[in-house]
């Protein structure tokens, strides 16, 4: 262990944790200070209303005492209530009824007679039946008045509090005497006594807490939350009867709210500039061994991604080459390249997005690893390119591992809820045969897998030395195509298609032609699947569109029909350019026919419905070219608006009165005409297949037995041939 990560380990481990133990101990007691001082304080203020509180119980019972005092020392109270009651007297003339209680907020007026019976109750101004005293109040009653008869004869009133239902009240008691008037006589025996009561309701304490300042002065309820302050009335008898509280002002605890957030806010900048000043303490104790730690976090790093593909974590190209190169210096006779490239990648990858593609790439990866042998290397080339280098015997096992990772990769698989398939195109290079550099193997195996792939997708090819001259031609031919873009090197040639009953043009389909300056005419065999990997069919396209609509433009009666590659057909700008096209070249849309092929149905049938749907809408036709050719054709007849379907010329060039493929040509015109469907038979090439086209109803065909494609220049003049010397034609 170095001295810098010493002392870092014991700064991070030590002081770092004492600092900050340091710090929180000195707030806390802080804290802990100021807690106490405004506790302090507002119990200082508890005390104060506290006082107030006794205050104002002490005048409402010297104010009872009084009242007691003086009408139980009455002499006519005397003569009229001891020891009999004169009812008149205490209550009809109102000398101890109910002219008492407003005056002096009386709740209850009793008379105890010698007996400890009760001869007179009135109760809030009303008169009730005298009952037991016990039963009108509990906590101790009795107790009360025996402490009135202690003081003899005399009248001097005691007070203390009962419980009158669910109400503390204050009641004072007195012995009724004769209060010194010499007129009453004095009658032996044991004294009646004065109760009267003032019961403690919230209204009257909220009275008393305005008067003597006593907040929120209330009877303690189970529903209200305690306030802070309280004070407890005992019974005569000692027992607990109810609690007064109130919520007197809290200057302690407004102390520490002002006082509470400075503090945070100090322990917080302080907190903050401890931390500041310990990483940098930390940070400066760590600089070396941070450097070198990040050095070699860094080297490792990009050195992983100088030799891994980011998304899949397979090895790159760079460390295909090395790995090549060190397997053929060790065994160079038993060293295979396989090179592979998905099939229909990029479309999916452009519809379902950047995610879904990514997720693919997972997964073929999974599907390579699992399908090769320990020793060997799978590797992400660049976008949809795989590569496997594997030690291998000869082109037998070669083969056999290639149809292992072909049947892999072409399995279902389920990206984001949707089931896919996707193929995959390998070439094949075998060391020392075909290469003896690494560099050289791998470049052959891309020739032979280029070629796999024009062939036909999904296939495997070895290499052979032809190859290299097959990629010069490509490489030639792509650059002139990219000038010929440019250039405007390309033209339309026109082919009409018959009325098999009148024999007459009714539309022609504009054919792309290309001729070289130098090679002449090129196929577009050889260029439009070119222009598709390149991206030019967008532009070449968009001109032959635009180009076929203004020449048709000009003649009466005659549709045109136009070739639309799947690339363009993916394109979300399609609808749109065909709708500006019309605009600009004033072609009527019923007489625009875009053929498709059943290729642009088969990467995404969601889209596909979306796309022809939004052509139908601008009134075009739409006819599915090279129809039989592909499996589901007939569900796509079913499930998608198209108006025509053009018979490939694979069944037309073979048909005779005797050969199989009329059975097949006849079951497919029945069928389109169940569905409402239109026919062209295109491939034409003979008067005997004519013939048997009209004879079955075909409603139109289209070869070079009627007419051949033709320049722009004879278009007129070929359409204005007579039916007569149509039929007189031979296939020369």
């Amino acid at each position: 262990m170095t001295p810098s990560t010493s002392f870092s380990h014991w700064f991070a481990r030590r002081a770092v944790p004492g600092v900050v133990a340091i710090i929180a101990i000195v707030f806390f007691i802080m804290g802990g200070f100021v807690y106490e001082i405004g506790t302090s304080i507002d119990q200082r203020s508890a005390r104060r209303t506290s006082s107030f509180a006794d205050v104002a119980l002490n005048a409402q019972r010297e104010e009872m005492e009084r009242v007691s005092k003086d009408y139980a020392g009455w002499g006519e109270a005397y003569r009229h209530l001891h020891p009999d009651l004169d009812l008149t007297w205490a209550y009809g003339s109102s000398n101890m009824g109910s002219t008492l209680f407003p005056d002096y907020g009386l709740n209850f007026l009793v008379v105890v007679g010698p007996g400890n019976v009760t001869n007179y109750a009135v109760v809030d101004g009303k008169l009730i039946n005298p009952l037991p005293v016990e039963r009108l109040l509990t906590g101790g009653t009795m107790l009360l008045v025996e402490r009135a008869r202690d003081s003899g004869t005399e009248t001097v009133p005691v007070s203390g509090f009962l419980m009158w239902g669910k109400w503390p009240v204050l009641v004072t008691a007195a012995v009724i005497s004769p209060g010194g008037d010499p007129t009453v006589p004095v009658v032996p025996g044991p004294a009646s006594v004065l109760l009267i009561g003032y019961a403690l309701t919230p209204e009257k304490l909220i009275a008393a807490g305005d008067k003597y300042s006593i907040p929120d002065f209330r009877l303690r309820q189970p529903q209200y939350e305690a306030a802070f302050a309280e004070k407890i009335l005992f019974t005569e008898d000692g027992r607990r009867g109810a609690v007064l509280e109130w919520n007197p002002d809290r200057p302690g605890r407004a102390l520490m709210r002002r006082v509470f957030p400075w503090l945070g806010g100090a322990a917080a900048l302080l907190a903050v500039l401890t931390f500041l000043f310990l990483r940098h303490a930390f940070q400066t104790t760590q600089v070396l061994e941070s450097n070198a730690r990040e050095l070699a976090e860094a080297q490792a790093k990009a050195e992983h991604l100088a030799l891994h593909d980011a998304v899949t974590g397979l090895p790159n190209r760079a460390m295909l080459m090395d790995h090549v190169e060190t397997e053929l210096r060790k065994n160079a006779v038993c060293t295979a390249l396989f090179y592979m490239d998905l099939d229909r990648f990029k479309p999916v990858n452009d519809l379902m997005g950047r995610e879904a593609g990514d997720a693919i790439l997972l997964e073929v990866a999974k599907r390579l690893k699992s399908s090769v042998g320990d020793n060997d290397l799978v590797a992400r080339v660049s976008g949809d390119e795989f590569a496997v280098a594997a030690c291998l015997t000869g082109p037998e096992e070669a083969e056999g591992l290639c149809r292992k990772l072909t049947e892999a990769v072409g399995r279902t698989m389920s990206v984001g809820g949707t089931d896919m398939q996707v193929g995959m195109s390998i070439g094949v290079a075998l060391a020392p045969n075909d290469a003896h550099t690494g560099s050289d193997l791998i470049q052959r195996a891309d020739l032979a897998m280029y070629q796999a792939k024009q062939e036909r997708r999904g296939s495997y090819r070895f290499f052979a030395p032809e190859m290299n001259d097959l990629a010069l031609v490509r490489q030639t031919l792509e650059m002139d195509l990219r000038r010929a873009v440019k250039a405007g090197e390309f033209d339309l040639h026109f082919q009409p298609r018959f009325d098999t009953r009148t024999l007459k043009p009714v539309s022609v389909e504009a054919l792309m032609r290309w001729q070289h300056p130098e090679r002449g005419m090129i196929p577009p065999a050889q260029f439009i699947p070119l222009a598709e990997e390149l991206g030019l069919i967008h532009e070449m396209g968009a001109w032959s569109l635009r180009h076929a609509c203004s020449v048709i433009a000009s003649y009466e009666g005659i549709a045109v029909s136009v070739n639309i590659s799947p690339v363009q057909f993916r394109d979300p700008g399609l609808a749109d350019l065909v709708a500006s096209i019309l605009k600009e070249t004033g072609l009527a849309p019923h007489r625009l026919e875009l053929e498709l092929t059943e290729g642009v149905l088969l990467e995404n049938t969601e889209m596909a419905q979306t796309v022809l749907t939004a052509l139908k809408k601008l009134g075009v036709t739409l006819a599915m070219d090279d129809f039989g050719t592909g499996y589901s054709s007939l569900g796509y007849l079913q499930h998608f608006p198209f108006d025509r379907l053009k018979i490939d010329q694979a069944f037309v060039s073979q048909l005779t009165a005797q050969d199989s493929s009329r059975p097949i040509v006849q079951a497919i015109l029945a069928m389109a005409r169940s569905l409402g469907i239109s026919v062209t038979a295109e491939g034409v090439e003979t008067a005997e297949q004519f013939m048997l086209l009209r004879a079955d109803q075909c409603a139109e065909v289209q070869g070079f037995f009627l007419a051949k494609p033709v320049p722009l220049a004879e278009l007129r003049q070929t359409l204005s041939v007579p039916p007569d010397q149509i039929l007189s034609r031979t296939a020369a």
